[in-house]
């Protein structure tokens, strides 16, 4: 009986390995690229210095009307091509003119090419209408957004840029060198192919499929690899040819590697299951506490009356926010990352005041009443409340931990209230299997860049030499059989 599964579990593992192999050498060469280039994305922080300023003299419309066609969506007061405008992000993003409160229809060529103008200055090569996808684009909630006016700049870089009509902004920018690292890594890494990666469900299925088979592959391969070892003294590979030992002993050193690689990659796609670690589905932490709110118009002082403030000057963008029963407003003038805040106490403009502890207790108290709770102020991040490059994750934040059999955590923003993040067990296995397993950012790794870097190299290569191997091992038995169903066919 044991023979036989050893049989078949070589054979299951041969078969699928040479299926697998080429995939295998394609995501982890392609990895080495992503170490250090991903897939071109839109830099909103660097457009935001292509904004124009207020000028302080304009007297602008309360948005307050509008804000019941968008509920949950926050507002944002910009110039767009030398005119104030009301943004409404969320699901249904919109803008409106500042001063009559009618939207903004879809800007022309000439309208696009203002906001090129203004954060590039190379002449345009070439310009092309975009009504449906293309590589760089590969999103199906771009949808919303076009027609897009794609622009080809005369640069050293071979820049392109993507400006869309809908939502006046840049929503692409790629130059050679970053298509060129695309096309080697993140494309054949994520499978990231136009066409495929349009239809959602079915790009989502194939990765997964694929991941699936090459993580049976890979512990197929742990487990046979042992068993060849025990047959033999010293912990030697039996193997003579020099690729298949090759292959025996890389897949012993790095094959553990290999599957955590590929299965966190199968995990940036899927769940874990509730049956394994439970979710709490009763209640959206995010949407009960960050309630965006513009209906007690004495909460919150008007647009106009900020843009009056002498301290304030080379304003660039205003934000509506409403948190723990305050409104406030986020001034950004030279700092995207860093705004002032500002609200109204008694009437008067002022400086938002820090969140209290009393303060967040009453909330907690009111919003979840029924739950025991521990509060810390944290000044630094830890094992739950990461650094994120992609996303600002503020300090100080309140950790608030709440007494359940989940492990919730919530982390308030000291200085605005805003829930800025939730972790529980679930999100926190989540993100070991995914992010942890994937690219080593935690712990000693996540304090020394260069070092991290380093591993990921050392570990693919490891992984490399074994997918090669397999290859090379693929090509020399389909080079066997052809040389083999050749002799039969001239001996007849």
């Amino acid at each position: 009986m044991i023979k036989h599964l050893k049989k078949y579990l070589f054979l299951i593992h041969k078969w699928t390995g040479f299926v697998m192999s080429l995939l295998f050498v394609v995501w982890f060469i392609s990895g080495f690229i992503m170490i250090y280039h991903s897939f071109p994305k839109p830099r909103p922080q660097s457009y935001f210095h292509g904004l124009s300023s207020f000028s302080g003299r304009e007297i602008v419309t309360s948005p307050q009307s509008l804000t019941d066609k968008y509920p949950g969506s926050g507002v944002t007061l910009e110039i767009l091509n030398g005119q104030p405008i009301y943004r409404f992000t969320g699901r249904k993003p919109a803008i409106y003119n500042a001063y009559s409160l009618k939207r903004v229809q879809p800007l022309n060529e000439t309208g696009c090419r203002s906001i090129l103008e203004s954060n590039f200055s190379s002449a345009i090569e070439h310009i092309e209408v975009l009504n449906d996808f293309d590589q760089w684009i590969p999103w199906s909630y771009y949808k919303v957004y076009f027609p897009i006016y794609k622009y080809k700049l005369k640069d050293k870089a071979g820049t392109h840029v993507y400006v869309s009509s809908t939502k006046g902004q840049i929503v692409q920018e790629t130059t050679r060198q970053s298509r060129l690292y695309a096309w080697l890594g993140a494309i054949p890494h994520w499978v990231y192919f136009k066409n495929l990666r349009l239809n959602v469900r079915l790009w989502s299925d194939v990765v997964i499929w694929l991941s699936a088979i090459g993580c049976f592959v890979c512990l197929s391969g742990i487990i046979i690899g042992f068993i060849r070892l025990k047959r033999r003294a010293h912990f030697m590979s039996p193997y003579k040819k020099e690729t298949l030992r090759w292959h025996h002993l890389g897949g012993l050193i790095f094959g553990c590697f290999v599957f955590t690689f590929i299965l966190s990659g199968l995990m940036s796609l899927t769940k874990i299951p509730d049956w394994i670690i439970a979710r709490d589905k009763s209640v959206n932490y995010y949407q009960m506490w960050n309630k965006q709110s513009m209906t007690d118009s004495t909460c919150h002082p008007t647009f106009t009356q900020l843009l009056k403030r002498e301290e304030l000057t080379s304003v660039k963008q205003i934000t509506f926010n409403n948190t723990l029963g305050r409104s406030y407003y986020s001034v950004y003038s030279n700092d995207a990352k860093n705004p002032d805040y500002y609200t109204t106490i008694a009437g008067t403009i002022t400086k938002l005041p820090k969140v209290s502890e009393s303060l967040l207790e009453k909330n907690l108290k009111a919003l979840i009443p029924h739950k025991q709770y521990k509060t810390e102020l944290l000044s630094d991040y830890n094992s739950y409340y990461r650094y994120n490059p992609k996303r600002l994750m503020p300090l100080p934040v309140y950790e608030v931990a709440l007494d359940d059999t989940y492990n919730t955590r919530l982390y308030i923003d000291h200085q605005t209230g805003e829930l800025v993040k939730v972790v529980n067990n679930s999100s926190l296995a989540q993100w070991w299997l995914y992010q942890g397993l994937h690219t080593f950012k935690f712990g000693f790794f996540s304090h020394f860049e260069g070092i991290r870097q380093a591993w990921l190299i050392l570990i693919s290569l490891g992984g490399t030499i074994v997918s090669l191997t397999a290859l090379l091992l693929f090509v020399r038995f389909l080079k066997r059989k052809t040389k083999r169903s050749l002799k039969k066919s001239s001996s007849f």
